[in-house]
Parts: C-alpha cells; structure tokens; sequence
C-alpha cells in the first residue's frame, strides 16, 4: 500500500506545465508520496533524508496554484518572471528529491531481499524529465514576451526576423513542449512502475516488511501514533491557510474548499486514537463543507468578478437574484462550517485527554498537576479554535451580504481570518509538544 502510494503520487508529477498552470498539482502528489514514506521511513531511516524535499516540493507546487488564481492580472513579463523561479525552484528540488527517494528504496530492497534488480535511470531520466519540463514550460512565455509589443525588448539588427518568427510560432512551441515533456515523462514513469511497481509485487520482500513494522509495533510501541498525530498537526496547519481570504478584482485568490480537504485527511490520521463514530460524523459535515465551499467559490469568483465594482443601490436593482444567491450559498456553506466545528471538537477533545502528556505514578504530585494544567489550558484552545472556526464561518456570510454596502468590512473578515490562523497554529504547536514529550526519542534530546 505504501508503495503503490509513492506510484499514485509520482503520477502527479507527470503532467506539462503550461506557464503557471499545474493541471494536476504535484502537491497532492507530494502528499501521497509522504504518506507512503511516512510508514516506511520507520523501518528504513535511509528514507527520511527524502522526505524534507518533497515536503518543500509540495510547499512549492502549493504556492504555484494559489499564484495561478491571482494570475489573472499578471501581464507577459511578469507571467514568465514567474514561471521561471517556479521551474528553477522545483527543478532544484527534484535533483535532490529523486535521488533521495532512489537510494533510500535501494536500500529498502538490499535489506529486505527484495528481487528487482537496480534501475539508475529512475534517477538520471527524473532529473531530466523535470529540467525538460521547467524549460518547455518556459520557451514560449519567451515568445509571448517578444511579442508583447514592447519594441524595447526586440534589438535591431540581423536577429529581429528571427525573434519575428519565433514569436508567431508560440503556440507550436507551447505544443512542441508539451509532447517532448509527457515523451520524457513516459520514459521516467516507466522507471518508477518497474522499480517500485516489482517491489510492491515481490511478496517475500513486502512479508519481511510487514515482519520489520510488527516488530517495530512491538518494541516502540509509540513510534506510530507520534508520527501519524504530529502528521495530522501540520495538515491541520497548512488547512488554516486556505480560510484566509484575498480578494482581488473580485477573484478570491486563496479558496476555501482545500481547508475541508485537508481537514478530512487530518481527521483520517487521527482516526485509530479516537472515538469512531464521533469522528465519522466529523468528516461527514466537514464533507458536506468542501463540497457546499466549491459550489460557493465558483459562483462567488463569477458573481463578484463581474458586479466586484458595481454600487450597492446598483446590484439589488439591477442584479437583485444573482446578489440572493450569492448570499445562499454564503449562508449555505457557513452552516455547514459551523456544524463542523461543532462537532470537530469531540473527536480532538480525547487526543488532549490522553496523548499531549506522559503517564506519572500517583506519587509524582508536582508533575501530575502541571500535566493536568497543560491539558486544561490546551482544552481551552481547542474550544477557542472550535468557536473561532464557527466566528470564521459567520464571517463569510456577512462578507458576502456585506461586502458592497460596506466595503471596509473585507478588513474585519481578513481579521477573523487571521485571528484563526494565529489560534490554529498556537493549537497545533502546543499538541505537537505534548505528542513529543509523551513519545519522547532519542533525537529529541
């Protein structure tokens, strides 16, 4: 399963990049590719050196959707300005990603028996696939530039025909790299299934695996729940950014819908330390958010993007319907957030209870009270941040409904937002560590 994970998430990877645009955003597949390192890396530390680099490929692949949003304003020179330090970041990234992961799993095989022989192409061919598509993402916003019209960027001389030339061709250009990418993702992609995809089929190797987590189980009993509770910790952090809103002519460049993705995902990790129902319950409403906060940013980004300028006397008179439906869905998506702060807060009540705090004999008074202290004042946050997500829902209704008739409220609604973010992250800090203390090891020290 982890295996097969990594596959999934290199998949990810595969598409061209067409400027800023990431049809299939890599962090997602970094996400999976993490998850399926997050077991593994137990039993073979080799692995860990891989996974900071793919946690910054995933910030980075993040950061070029949340810029594809707001790209809309971006003229050609500051399109390919943006497009190069993408392709440069990540390029240098995958350099070091790939070959990390390759010898990692290397050594994963050479110690467990695994059959399939090695295939240094994975690395050499991967690191050729993400360079060659950084360049052909970036060839034609070159001509695009050229052809801005910008007569200072075209020199005099015996090249001006050839610049001509190569800038009535960009759209060539754009498919020519588009094809000559998914030819090297090909062959990249074929490295991985036949090297991953043989270990994934080899089953003495996977039963010496299972072998290797059992004793793991047995002999750190703790290991497991630290890692999938202080993974859960970070998902949580990185949601609260998507319920800060930036609205520009009318566009809201950071949507709220991943915030119930990434807080499924985190409720998912958290799942074998907690209550069942109440946390299927959770995940159920905070389904219900995403899909309702989808339905919302679409019709949001539509309606504000076309009235974002329109006086308030102006809309309801004229556009009185689309300004009533905008509110609905506001009014729809809010309660649904609402619910699902409510009932976030019972499944992450008992991981305060029992995992932020180490167990002390009866005679260790001192210590005993400052765990109990430490719980109560995390419970205290934890309600905070259960009521600040409800105030943040709120918030988004009355920022919708409000917004034209008074227009300095988008500061009170950033406010909220940020006040939420700042509570989430004092949250997430605090549960990350008690998990530590109660799970101490030795690299703690």
């Amino acid at each position: 399963m982890d295996l097969m994970l990594i596959i999934v998430g290199m998949a990810f990877m595969l598409n061209p990049m067409i400027a800023i645009l990431d049809i299939f955003p890599d962090f997602i597949g970094c996400i999976l590719i993490l998850i399926g390192l997050n077991r593994i890396s137990s039993i073979s530390p080799e692995l860990d050196d891989a996974r900071p680099y793919f946690r910054y490929m995933m910030y980075a692949s993040l950061a070029r959707t949340l810029i594809f949003f707001a790209s809309g304003t971006f003229d050609d020179v500051m399109r390919l300005s943006v497009t190069l330090i993408f392709g440069v970041i990540e390029f240098g990234l995958a350099v070091m990603a790939i070959p990390a992961l390759y010898d990692g799993l290397a050594y994963l095989n050479i110690r467990h028996g695994g059959k399939p022989k090695e295939i240094p192409e994975f690395k050499t061919v991967g690191i050729i696939f993400f360079a060659a598509r950084g360049i052909f993402a970036i060839i034609p916003q070159l001509g695009s530039v050229m052809n801005s019209g910008d007569d200072e960027l075209i020199t005099p001389g015996s090249g001006d025909q050839l610049l001509n030339d190569w800038t009535e061709y960009s759209d060539i250009l754009t498919l020519v790299g588009i094809i000559l990418t998914l030819i090297f993702a090909a062959f990249w992609y074929t490295a991985v299934i036949s090297y991953i995809g043989r270990l994934s089929r080899d089953e003495q190797f996977i039963a010496s695996l299972k072998d290797a987590y059992k004793y793991k189980r047995e002999t750190e009993p703790g290991y497991f729940i630290r890692k999938r509770l202080l993974t859960s910790f970070v998902i949580m952090s990185v949601a609260s950014f998507f319920l800060i809103d930036l609205i520009g002519d009318g566009v809201n460049c950071i949507p709220d819908f991943p915030f119930g993705i990434f807080m499924i995902v985190a409720l998912w990790v958290i799942s074998p330390y907690t209550d069942k129902t109440k946390i299927k319950k959770a995940m159920i409403f905070g389904s219900i958010y995403t899909f309702l906060s989808l339905i919302n940013f679409i019709y949001f980004n539509i309606f504000m993007k076309n009235r974002f300028f329109a006086s308030f006397d102006y809309l309801i008179t004229h556009y009185i319907f689309e300004y009533i439906a905008a509110v609905v869905t506001a009014l729809a998506e809010a309660v649904a957030l609402i619910l699902f702060a409510y009932h976030l807060f019972y499944p992450l009540l008992p991981i305060v209870e029992k995992q932020i705090t180490a167990d002390v004999p009866e005679e260790f008074v001192r210590t005993a009270k400052r765990n109990e202290k430490f719980v109560l004042g995390t419970i205290k946050i934890l309600k905070a941040y259960c009521i600040s997500l409800s105030v943040t829902g709120v918030s988004t209704l009355l920022f919708s409904a409000l917004l034209h008739p008074f227009p300095i409220y988008w500061m009170i609604h950033l406010a909220v937002n940020i006040v939420f973010f700042c509570i989430t992250m004092a949250l997430t800090t605090r549960l990350s560590i008690g998990v530590r203390k109660r799970y101490e090891r030795p690299e703690d020290i």
